[in-house]
């Protein structure tokens, strides 16, 4: 949430610690489930901060299509692990180390 350059400051700083809260929320319920989680913030957020002409629609706020293939690029692995899971219990998720 600190990549939107709509959000002018301090709003940026308060939704940044918002969404790390609900980061903290996804990954213990994730956890709990035995699901996977990705933490779209670190694994991304360095993309959306380096070019958010790109990386963001015109609206300033929500990803473009870039931004989305960015995100899509960070779950693919995920999700496909959770489609083999059945197949191959054994395997761990392949989580990035910056979403743990």
């Amino acid at each position: 949430m600190g990549s939107p350059t709509r959000l002018a400051q301090p709003l940026r700083t308060r939704s940044v610690l918002r969404g790390e809260r609900l980061d903290d929320i996804g990954r213990d319920l994730a956890a709990r489930r035995g699901a996977a989680y990705v933490n779209l913030a670190r694994t991304t957020g360095a993309a959306f901060r380096s070019d958010p002409d790109t990386m963001l629609a015109g609206d300033r706020y929500h990803p473009s299509d870039a931004g989305y293939g960015v995100w899509a690029d960070a779950i693919t692995p995920v999700a496909h692990w959770a489609l083999e899971r059945a197949a191959h219990p054994e395997q761990p998720p392949p989580v990035p180390a910056e979403s743990t």
